[in-house]
């Protein structure tokens, strides 16, 4: 299959070109930033890079010009909560109508199946941490999860009115590799923002975040319900791909503790910041992993020492991992 892939350059749409790639597909990853010096992607000669934004109709119209899509990964999405609380308009025209401009020129162009990248973070009003499958009604609170709620909206109108094979994914609070390294903010998350913090810093210092719990993911569960989900005919509409288990900060800071003894790690109690990200809510589960074949595999642990060896050979490669890490 020729598939596009939408905001390649980021962390699911980046491992989902990778996988594909790995799987024998001819994969066009499209990222308003390309960066070739990356090498993320090497040993595969069956991606093409194409650089545009999804919001800029005409470079977009002249992507499905130059190729023909058997299907598409919208990855592309402003992922950051606080940025789209401050920009709603910004956030609308990026999470919104460059999904809607997309799923036109799929409809336009004959493309077989459509995945979009959502989001669990349209079940904003879960105030129990409860299992949260396909069946509850999503209620999103806040600009982002609106945005991603309607697009969701889209895709069902795409998929009823005019037959089109819509695919939504809702992920969580996902982590991973990345093509490039780059300092996390805390609104990337636990995982990436301590990390980084630890093995170029050799310390720890917040004042608050060691009661966070959430229902982190390993990218390579996503990407393998992504691939399950391209290979399954009449999939559903809507499916959850997660761990299906919720996780505390303390795991994480009791992890790189272990990694480092020599640094400093200290986190206080509460819930902040990341909780202003995204309320603490219950794990996404899915009725769907028999259908399609899935069953997320990741284990926490494992995980968790499969992005600290990536990130610290990667901070090596530039001479930035603190000295006192060993």
């Amino acid at each position: 299959m020729k598939i596009l892939v939408t905001g390649g350059f980021g962390l699911i749409g980046a491992n989902a070109v990778k996988r594909l790639a790995q799987e024998g597909h001819h994969v066009v990853l499209f990222d308003k930033t390309i960066d070739r010096d990356t090498d993320f992607f090497t040993g595969s000669d069956s991606i093409e890079f194409e650089q545009g934004d999804v919001t800029n109709h005409f470079t977009v119209t002249a992507l499905f010009a130059k190729h023909r899509f058997d299907a598409i990964i919208h990855a592309a999405a402003n992922l950051n909560g606080m940025y789209c609380k401050a920009n709603p308009t910004d956030a609308v025209e990026t999470n919104t109508i460059g999904t809607l401009s997309l799923l036109e020129l799929a409809r336009i162009h004959q493309v077989q199946k459509f995945i979009y990248i959502g989001s669990g973070s349209v079940f904003g009003k879960q105030t129990s941490t409860d299992p949260i499958d396909e069946t509850v009604p999503a209620t999103p609170m806040n600009t982002y999860a609106t945005t991603k709620r309607l697009s969701e909206e889209l895709l069902h109108c795409y998929r009823v009115n005019y037959g089109m094979e819509t695919i939504n994914i809702r992920v969580s609070w996902v982590f991973g590799p990345l093509p490039t390294v780059k300092e996390p903010r805390w609104s990337n998350g636990p995982i990436a923002y301590y990390t980084y913090k630890v093995l170029t810093e050799n310390q720890l210092e917040e004042r608050s975040g060691r009661d966070f719990i959430a229902n982190f993911t390993y990218v390579d569960d996503v990407t393998e319900g992504i691939v399950r989900l391209l290979e399954t005919d009449e999939a559903p509409p809507c499916v959850h791909l997660s761990s299906e288990q919720l996780y505390a900060n303390q795991e994480i800071i009791e992890f790189l503790q272990q990694k480092c003894p020599a640094s400093n790690i200290n986190v206080g109690e509460g819930a902040e910041p990341f909780v202003l990200q995204a309320p603490i809510r219950g794990p996404l589960v899915s009725n769907y992993k028999e259908q399609i074949g899935y069953k997320p595999s990741a284990d926490f642990r494992e995980s968790l020492e499969a992005y600290f060896t990536w990130l610290k050979t990667e901070l090596k490669k530039r001479n930035e991992v603190d000295a006192h890490v060993h």
